[in-house]
């Protein structure tokens, strides 16, 4: 797995790559515990590249969303498609997540 972190126009654009999984989610959860420790994050995760998640990825941004919202930021996801969309359709998580078409949508 990979984590690209860039920030563009004020918003935090996190790119994630190959399997979110037990093994890598703590790494996961660390760049987002920095860039939210700012407060009023903007966070869009780009998941076009994840070609699997289990819960503990699907628990890391949960958690991820929750801090931003609570500390009056936005996350957003984009990109997500293939079985990782299956995965939070099956969890109904397309209800909680906000989904972008792509980074400028």
């Amino acid at each position: 797995m990979k984590i690209k972190n860039e920030l563009k126009n004020n918003i935090n654009v996190v790119s994630l790559s190959g399997d979110v999984d037990l093994s890598n989610s703590p790494q996961v959860r660390k760049v987002f515990t920095e860039i939210l420790s700012d407060k009023n994050a903007q966070i869009l995760v780009n998941l076009t590249d994840v070609t699997y998640m289990d819960s503990s990825g699907l628990a890391t941004l949960i958690e991820a969303m929750q801090k931003a919202y609570k500390n009056g930021g936005s996350f957003r996801l984009f990109g997500v498609q293939g079985a990782v969309k299956n995965m939070f359709e099956i969890a109904r998580l397309d209800k909680v997540f906000t989904f972008c078409e792509s980074f400028e949508a």
